[in-house]
């Protein structure tokens, strides 16, 4: 008997779900998470692959899904410390830069508050500024086009992009990018972690101390974020009444075109 449609999703659901079940396990879990985030990358990656088969870039698809598919409503604000990090090191002319550089400092400022009489509470992104908030001071060219930070563009300062960022970091150096880390409770959405490194053995050198906001996009995040594209992927192949495996090569050769 041939298969229908809405069995093929459902067999597509169950077996995705348990890959994220699988990813998530005790093991996987140590070290920061490192293998669960891993595995629920290249979940997503397949998921993306599944959503938007006629997008060739991985990056393009990867991102296009996360925005579209993922649920996740801060994925287009730009991370503020990211930016003010560029403005200071990328900044081919810093007079043109110069409104903006106001801006994302008296946000941070507000925002990323410290003192000595306590740890600094987590910062959600939420925070962080929306495009609009940011390119109302971005300065333009002759042909109103946003300058580039050396070869850094605005978009690659988004969440979602820095998402993709993230995913390449464990993909191909099997890493987690920064120094936050994953403490106490689990968390399912991103925030900044006020971070005090030590330096020195305390003895010919001495000791000596550096503090630095981190970004940080937990284990329960990546976890949630594969929940959530696995649910909308679903749905759309439900409406389209299409196979969720179409984009999947499926045969005897490891080529996808000797299948074809």
């Amino acid at each position: 008997m041939t298969e229908t449609y809405q069995e093929k999703v459902a067999r597509f659901i169950d077996f995705n779900k348990e890959m994220i079940v699988s990813a998530v396990t005790d093991n996987n879990l140590k070290e920061q998470g490192v293998n669960a985030k891993l595995l629920l990358c290249s979940i997503i990656d397949s998921l993306a692959k599944s959503r938007f088969p006629d997008i060739s870039g991985n990056g393009k698809r990867f991102r296009r899904t996360i925005e579209s598919s993922a649920n996740w409503k801060d994925c287009d604000r730009i991370s503020l410390l990211h930016l003010k990090r560029a403005i200071e090191v990328l900044s081919n002319d810093a007079r043109f830069f110069a409104g903006l550089s106001e801006r994302v400092d008296a946000v941070v400022q507000r925002n990323f508050k410290t003192d000595n009489q306590s740890l600094p509470a987590d910062v959600p992104i939420e925070k962080d500024l929306e495009e609009n908030d940011i390119l109302e001071f971005w300065p333009r060219d002759a042909k109103k086009s946003c300058i580039k930070l050396g070869s850094i563009s605005w978009e690659m300062l988004t969440h979602k992009s820095l998402f993709w960022q993230y995913r390449n970091s464990l993909v191909h150096e099997y890493r987690i990018p920064g120094k936050a880390i994953e403490l106490g409770v689990p968390k399912s959405e991103p925030f900044y972690q006020h971070v005090t490194q030590v330096h020195g053995d305390g003895r010919e050198v001495g000791i000596s101390f550096t503090n630095s906001w981190e970004l940080l996009y937990p284990t329960g995040f990546f976890q949630k974020i594969a929940e959530n594209i696995l649910e909308e992927v679903a749905a759309y192949h439900l409406l389209e009444k299409t196979s969720p495996f179409g984009a999947y090569s499926d045969g005897t050769f490891w080529i996808p075109t000797f299948n074809e």
